[in-house]
Formats: structure tokens, sequence, C-alpha cells
């Protein structure tokens, strides 16, 4: 069965869960509609969006083995020449979209984590603990 891919709804239902932080002194209870997050927000949301609408998934995403969910080809782990040149498709499309402006969109975390997963013998060769650690 696959699962449907996040929203731009869901995540900004995830982030209000109850965070907070301090900007100034200001106990800020809900980023989403902060004047100082809401646009990082935004940006975030439309990401999900755009990913998850059925007119763009073949192109950005693919479908998890481990929760059979769609999830962003950033987390992609490329066994193939060809997987690795849909995965920079994908993420140039991103980039794209935001014209290049936000540094750290949600493929940003993932992309770290699928790179270090796909050279696990690195963490290996520095301790079994480590490249568990990674894999947890």
């Amino acid at each position: 069965m696959v699962l449907p891919a996040k929203t731009g709804s869901e995540h900004l239902k995830a982030l209000r869960d109850g965070r907070w932080f301090s900007i100034n002194g200001e106990a800020v209870k809900d980023h989403t509609s902060h004047p100082a997050c809401r646009e990082a927000v935004k940006t975030a949301t439309d990401l999900y969006d755009f990913c998850s609408d059925p007119a763009n998934m073949e192109r950005m995403l693919f479908q998890s083995p481990s929760s059979g969910r769609m999830v962003s080809k950033a987390w992609l782990l490329r066994e193939s020449s060809e997987q690795l040149k849909d995965r920079r498709l994908a993420l140039e499309q991103i980039a794209s979209s935001t014209w290049g402006w936000v540094g750290r969109t949600p493929d940003h975390v993932a992309s770290t984590l699928s790179a270090m997963v796909m050279g696990i013998e690195l963490f290996e060769r520095h301790g079994k603990q480590r490249a568990a650690a990674l894999m947890d």
C-alpha cells in the first residue's frame, strides 16, 4: 500500500505541537504566524504542497521502502546512475522553485543524512557504534 506524501497542511499541524521559542524576550508560541518566521514556514509548506501535487509526484517523490509513504527523492539512496540523475533533477526543482534563495529547504538534512548512509563504510571504519548510531 502506498501512503500519501506529506502536505503543507500536515507540516503546519506538525509545527503547532506546543513548541515555543523566545525572540528578544518575547515567548513565541506559534511561529507559523509570527512575523519573524511565517514567510519561511510558508515557503516550506508551499514546497510540501508542490511535491505532493499529483502533477509533480513522479518527478519529486518515491515510495519509502520502510514506511510505504511517498517521500522526497532527497532521501533516495541511489542504486544506479539513473536514480542519481532523478534525485538531482528533483533537488534542482526545489532550488528553482525558491529561486535559490532558501539555503535550508526540507531536502537539506535529508541529503546530508542520505549521503552519510550511502558512505556508511567510512563510519564503520571509525567504529561500529558510530555507524549504528547513524543508521538508527
